[in-house]
């Protein structure tokens, strides 16, 4: 939850994303989500299935939420930080630059974080950069950031899923005083 939080620090000085959607702009952008996701359903699906839930392990309950309140406010932090702030801070400067540097920001990011670096592979950088320039592109032809928001988080569903599939830690019981 800290990390989506830190996607969140310029709040102060960009302030708050115009929250306006059209239909265009969500198909635009949520369009290419679900290719996206199609493209790596068998991965997807390895993910939901009961054996990798159960190689998961249970979660207590903190986790849980932790997880839950990251993976559906994770990507729309991020949109916030590589579509809002950047754009706000660079458009005026670099015009439909600001697209290439967007995605580089972004991808760059994912492809350093501590996870990413162990599981990542040539698939996972070149999905994240076409979705990357596709969210960049209806960010710059829409200024629409909430059907961006939106897509990502349609994106981050099956991590959503399979922390709601995963068992709970059973709670302690009390022990008994004699």
């Amino acid at each position: 939850m800290t990390r989506s939080l830190v996607f969140f620090a310029p709040l102060l000085t960009f302030g708050i994303p115009e929250l306006h959607v059209s239909g265009l702009a969500l198909l635009a952008a949520i369009g290419p989500t679900v290719l996206a996701m199609a493209f790596g359903w068998a991965n997807i699906r390895l993910g939901l299935s009961s054996r990798m839930v159960e190689m998961l392990g249970p979660l207590g309950s903190m986790d849980r939420a932790r997880d839950l309140i990251y993976f559906f406010s994770g990507g729309a932090a991020q949109e916030y930080l590589y579509r809002w702030v950047v754009f706000v801070a660079f458009t005026p400067l670099l015009d439909w630059v600001v697209i290439p540097l967007s995605v580089l920001l972004f991808v760059g990011e994912h492809v350093l974080h501590a996870v990413a670096r162990s599981t990542w592979d040539a698939r996972d950088v070149v999905v994240h950069a076409v979705l990357g320039t596709v969210y960049a592109a209806v960010m710059y032809l829409t200024g629409s950031w909430l059907a961006v928001a939106i897509a990502h988080t349609v994106y981050n569903l099956p991590n959503v899923v399979q922390t709601l599939l995963r068992p709970s830690i059973p709670k302690r019981q009390p022990v008994p005083v004699a």
